[in-house]
């Protein structure tokens, strides 16, 4: 979660260092040229569980902030 970076219409590289392999980057790849390896550190240490774990709430705290605002933004032009 959150380990892509990029922007519209320019190259995405994921950050292989914050990876989860939770594979939710590989069905919305518009080209299909993710593929998922085994992890060559395994070792998930307590500092990078708590860096994955405020990642996933961020990205979480994100989606529902932009859910909140398209909901308020239909019911403003929905009054008009």
């Amino acid at each position: 979660v959150d380990s892509i970076l990029g922007s519209n219409k320019m190259l995405h590289t994921i950050i292989e260092s914050e990876c989860t392999g939770c594979n939710l980057c590989i069905p919305v790849c518009p080209v299909d040229c993710i593929s998922i390896i085994t992890d060559p550190n395994p070792d998930w240490n307590n500092d990078r569980i708590i860096n994955a774990r405020l990642r996933y709430e961020t990205h979480n705290m994100r989606l529902e902030r932009d859910q909140l605002a398209r909901s308020a933004r239909l019911v403003k032009y929905s009054k008009k």
